[in-house]
This record gives C-alpha cells, sequence and structure tokens, in this order.
C-alpha cells in the first residue's frame, strides 16, 4: 500500500472535518510534515489508542487530534520513524495527523 502520513497545525478549513464536513485530507492541516513511518498497520494501532477525534477524511484518509507531547511519544515509541522539524514541536501545542492511503 502506498500512503502518507502527515503532522502539522490544523487549517481553519481542516477543522470542519470535525463538524462531517468532507474535503481533500491535504487540505486538513495548515503545512503538511511529513511523518515517515514504514509500517502503516502500526501506525494506524497506535493511533487509535494514543490520538484523540478520529475521523474519516475521504475513503482511505483519516485525521486526528493530539499534542505535541504525543508527537514526542510517538517517536520515543518508534524511533526508527522520521518527523519533519521534529525538533520544533511544542509540546503544548494542538496538531493534527493525517493517515491518507494513495493506493
Amino acid at each position: 500500500m502506498i500512503y502518507n502520513i502527515y503532522y502539522g497545525e490544523i487549517s481553519s478549513e481542516g477543522r470542519e472535518v470535525w463538524n462531517g464536513a468532507e474535503m481533500s485530507p491535504f487540505s486538513v492541516l495548515e503545512k503538511n510534515m511529513k511523518i515517515q513511518f514504514d509500517n502503516w498497520l502500526a501506525f494506524i494501532g497506535w493511533a487509535r489508542i494514543n490520538l484523540c477525534d478520529e475521523v474519516q477524511v475521504d475513503w482511505g484518509s483519516f485525521a486526528w487530534k493530539c499534542t505535541g507531547s504525543d508527537l514526542v511519544k510517538m517517536n520515543q515509541q518508534y524511533p526508527r520513524m522520521k518527523i519533519q522539524d521534529y525538533d520544533n514541536i511544542q509540546p503544548d501545542k494542538e496538531y493534527g495527523v493525517v493517515f491518507i492511503e494513495m493506493s
């Protein structure tokens, strides 16, 4: 399966996803910061347990809300993964995480 995982600040348009609006999964975040995670099943399982407010954005895409601390925790539990701009994550800030199935 080809997929992308992104995190970033939730866009004003993206907040509508949590109110039931349909939109492109690429529009949920202000800026899509890449998370490289080599096991999509492990990621989905981890996200469903550790992140909150899961919504289905489109057929194969899901979004969650989290804090920067949640992203740090994920990075500690999966040291082989890479989070773009990791050093600038703010622990108490709210972020969104989007899993996008490409094919």
